[in-house]
């Protein structure tokens, strides 16, 4: 699904277009919103996000999440406590 924004009231830090530019698909934006503290997830959810995630390396991910570290990260995964969502979407 292709979402197109009609107006940018940000730009993009260079960061986040870099990241994005590595997507052979696009990217994927996953937060659980502010109501829910990922780091509260039990391990072997946060491990079946991770598996999943896994299997769209042609995607960027952008997890937000209220560290900037995890084990098991894939390398299409970008964990942030911040993100420009209104940019993003």
């Amino acid at each position: 699904i292709q979402i197109y924004s009609l107006f940018t009231f940000h730009s993009f830090c260079q960061e986040f277009e870099d990241w994005i530019k590595k997507g052979k698909k696009g990217f994927i934006y996953f937060s659980l919103g502010s109501a829910v503290k990922g780091t509260d997830m039990p391990e072997e959810f946060r491990g079946m996000f991770l598996n999943a995630f896994k299997k769209f390396p042609e995607y960027q991910i952008f997890w937000k999440w209220e560290t900037e570290q995890m084990d098991g990260v894939p390398p299409n995964v970008k964990l942030s406590k911040w993100m420009p969502q209104q940019d993003l979407l």
